[in-house]
């Protein structure tokens, strides 16, 4: 009997010790995920898919290619001083977002054509008509928790 009681016990704490292996190999792999998902590009990395995506779009010369890198770089920099300042309230940190991205499309002004600008304008009202979509879904889907506003300036920024 008491042999039986044993080999009860051990094959109860083989179980255990088995889901308890399980559910952290699971959770390590959800972790890993969640921080795959919130790890963001360096600035270099941003810009230079930004310049990627505006040289197809707008047909970027060669000439004006380093400009717009120049450009993009130093406002995807500025955007992350502005996420690494934590004295900054929501609205605020949107009223500077704003400013960086007027800030860009001023200095784009004077490096793109005239046609080039207008392209531009029309792709970043697309872009955002696209992010109030997502948006919307989303808040659908989590009923009522949807984006932040830092994300959907992410998202905008790319």
């Amino acid at each position: 009997m008491k042999k039986k009681l044993i080999v009860a016990v051990m094959a109860l704490g083989a179980l255990t010790v088995s889901a308890q292996t399980d559910n952290a190999a699971n959770n390590s792999q959800n972790n890993k995920k969640s921080i795959d998902k919130s790890q963001r590009p360096d600035a270099n990395t941003r810009a230079t898919k930004m310049t990627d995506q505006m040289t197809k779009k707008l047909l970027l010369t060669e000439d004006q290619k380093p400009k717009v890198l120049a450009i993009n770089l130093d406002k995807a920099k500025k955007v992350d001083a502005l996420r690494a300042s934590t004295d900054k309230n929501k609205k605020e940190l949107m009223t500077n977002r704003k400013a960086i991205e007027q800030e860009r499309d001023t200095e784009l002004k004077n490096v793109l054509t005239l046609d080039q600008y207008e392209k531009w304008h029309k792709w970043k009202d697309e872009k955002k008509e696209e992010m109030k979509k997502k948006m919307q879904d989303k808040k659908s889907k989590n009923n009522g928790e949807g984006t932040s506003d830092s994300q959907v300036m992410d998202n905008l920024e790319n």
